[in-house]
């Protein structure tokens, strides 16, 4: 049996949070298995080969922050935080003001993720709490002076919300943008999915892209692409980031470039840049320095998103 093999076999069952924490005690395993204890150097690449294959951000930030004031104790187990939404709805109204470090953003309200570091559509989350949480706080007097992103690995399962909203007579507010992410060709059901919820804006969250991908853009609204970060960051091809900037002009989608990632290519070679996740388009080619918004984003100050 190989390495890799003795590595897979050591992951079955266990969870991200115990693969993350227990990465080194695996590789031991695997190590006195082989007879190898004493081999360090072994030891190390194994415990960075099974760190490789986990790379969800969220999950990193949870392991590192678990416990402390707004994390959860652990990345499996669902934790709800009722009120943080009402307290985001009455953050401040920044549509028409300047943003010095953000100048892409100038003219825009408050742009707000949701589950931008976990997903609250979990089968474990009853649908009356992403009611009144989420729903509720987002078409609020406050929350309407926002644009709120709602993102989501379960595209499927936020339609059976709206579908259980809908039959209650509940609209989808017009500044609750649905949201589901891509990295790859085998996730595309996704998009079918986000198609079919009532949301006015529906976007895409392609990132970080492993492989050149074909989107079916119709009835897509926004797309944000970026690289790979981090030390175990997949190579992101330029040709990619043209292409997809291509499919959305031709879509009428607004396009957005977020990050280069760690390890940019072009023509096969590898791009070096002093920014580490490749997030200073002074850096890129002009023709990628690209990030739009939908035109509808765009409101008069001092009315709702939902006017």
């Amino acid at each position: 049996m190989n390495i890799d093999t003795l590595i897979q076999s050591g992951l079955e069952n266990l969870s991200v949070s115990e693969i993350y924490t227990q990465r080194n005690k695996i590789a031991r395993t695997i190590a006195r298995s082989l007879g190898r204890t004493d081999d360090d150097d072994l030891i190390e690449r194994m415990t960075k080969k099974i760190a490789s294959q986990y790379r969800c951000y969220a999950a990193a930030v949870t392991h590192m922050r678990g416990g402390h004031a707004g994390y959860p104790a652990s990345f499996d187990a669902v934790t709800l935080f009722p009120g943080r939404m009402t307290a985001m709805a009455a953050s401040e109204d920044l549509t028409g003001k300047p943003r010095p470090d953000s100048p892409w953003l100038d003219l825009l309200p408050a742009l707000i993720f949701i589950s931008d570091l976990g997903d609250a559509l979990s089968r474990e989350v009853h649908f009356a709490f992403l009611k009144q949480e989420i729903i509720d706080n987002v078409a609020s007097p406050k929350g309407s002076r926002h644009l709120w992103i709602w993102l989501t690995k379960r595209p499927e399962r936020m339609l059976e919300f709206d579908r259980w909203l809908a039959q209650q007579g509940i609209a989808w507010p017009d500044n609750l943008i649905a949201a589901t992410t891509l990295t790859s060709k085998k996730f595309l059901s996704r998009v079918y999915w986000l198609k079919e919820i009532r949301a006015k804006f529906k976007s895409l969250s392609v990132e970080p892209l492993w492989e050149r991908i074909k989107i079916p853009l119709d009835g897509i609204n926004w797309l944000k692409l970026g690289g790979e970060s981090g030390a175990y960051a997949k190579p992101f091809d330029l040709a990619w980031a043209y292409d997809l900037r291509d499919q959305c002009a031709e879509a009428g989608t607004a396009f957005f470039l977020k990050q280069l990632g760690a390890e940019p290519t072009e023509n096969g070679q590898p791009i070096k840049l002093k920014h580490p996740h490749g997030g200073d388009w002074n850096e890129w080619p002009r023709a990628l320095r690209i990030r739009q918004f939908p035109a509808e984003f765009y409101r008069p100050q001092g009315k709702s998103v939902n006017q």
